[in-house]
C-alpha cells in the first residue's frame, strides 16, 4: 500500500497482521509487532465487555481537556490512570494475548 507522505511524496506502508481473537499464540502477536510496530487481533473483546469499558471511561474522557498545542493535538483529550478507573480493564490487562 502507498500513501502520500506530508510533503506529497509517496511513502510505502506495512500490511498490519490480523490474529483471531481465540486461540491465538501470544509469541505470534509478539513476533508480528516487533516485525511491523503493531498488530490486530480480531474480536478479542466482545461487545458486553466492550460496552462495559465505554460506560466505565466516557465520563473519564468527557471530563479530560483537550489538548493545548499542536503537538499534543487541539481535538485531543489525554486522560490518564484508565486502569484505576476502569476495574472491568483489570482483567483484559492481564490477558496473555493483550
Amino acid at each position: 500500500m502507498t500513501v502520500p507522505s506530508s510533503a506529497g511524496e509517496p511513502t510505502s506502508t506495512a500490511e498490519l497482521q490480523r490474529f483471531p481473537g481465540t486461540d491465538t499464540d501470544p509469541a505470534a502477536i509478539v513476533a508480528a509487532v516487533a516485525q511491523d510496530g503493531a498488530a490486530i487481533v480480531e474480536r478479542l473483546l466482545g461487545p458486553d465487555r466492550l460496552l462495559e469499558l465505554q460506560n466505565e471511561l466516557d465520563p473519564i474522557i468527557d471530563a479530560s481537556a483537550f489538548g493545548k498545542d499542536g503537538f499534543v493535538g487541539r481535538r485531543t483529550r489525554r486522560s490518564g490512570a484508565l486502569l484505576a478507573h476502569a476495574p472491568s480493564s483489570h482483567e483484559i490487562a492481564l490477558d496473555p494475548v493483550i
